[in-house]
């Protein structure tokens, strides 16, 4: 017996095999699922002469697997693109993207690689690729219900230029090396992942 192959076929075949890798991939991710509308994460920055301002992401991708009785996190991956970094200046972003030199480095990585206790804080020990470069950090976090939700809010205080990224110089303005990342993720815990 001699089997047919046609055009339509392959489509069918291609088709098939798109959803089972989305089907699959899908069973690999946390079981976290964050309701972005609800959430935040942002960077806040102390700038001369003084004022601050905030970069907020509009966007990000995450794999994040937490316990569902004992809300013990036990994976997370976190990573965002620099253009999806919004000041809420379109000048200044322009300008942060080109200092950051997103042609070349578009995005930044987190990912846990262990979560210790200190202090009575929970913190997640990982590493944060940025620029090229991958460095050990430390991240205090909580996570908790509300309702019917889950909550994980943290927040991370590091040197830019640990990152070999110089620092922000604009005529008389200048950025502290130093940010403040906080995020508040609120989302659910589905069962069974």
């Amino acid at each position: 017996m001699r089997v047919l192959y046609s055009p339509s076929m392959n489509l069918i075949r291609l088709s098939l095999s798109i959803l089972l890798i989305v089907y699959s991939s899908s069973l690999w991710a946390g079981n976290f699922q964050v309701n972005k509308s609800n959430s935040e994460v942002a960077a806040d920055a102390k700038a001369s002469p003084p004022h601050t301002f905030t970069n907020f992401l509009t966007d990000y991708e995450y794999d994040i697997q937490i316990d569902p009785e004992t809300l013990g996190v036990s994976k997370a991956v976190f990573e965002f693109k620099f253009e999806d970094l919004d000041s809420k200046k379109e000048k200044r972003d322009k300008k942060m993207r080109s200092w950051m030199d997103i042609g070349l480095n578009p995005s930044a990585r987190f990912e846990l690689k262990d979560v210790i206790t200190r202090d009575g804080a929970t913190i997640g020990a990982g590493t944060f690729f940025m620029h090229g470069i991958r460095k050990e950090i430390e991240v205090p976090f909580s996570v908790r219900r509300d309702g019917n939700s889950v909550v994980l809010d943290g927040t991370a205080e590091f040197d830019y230029m640990n990152w070999d990224l110089e620092k922000v110089r604009l005529f008389v303005f200048t950025v502290n090396p130093e940010l403040k990342i906080r995020f508040h993720l609120v989302g659910e815990v589905k069962n069974g992942s």
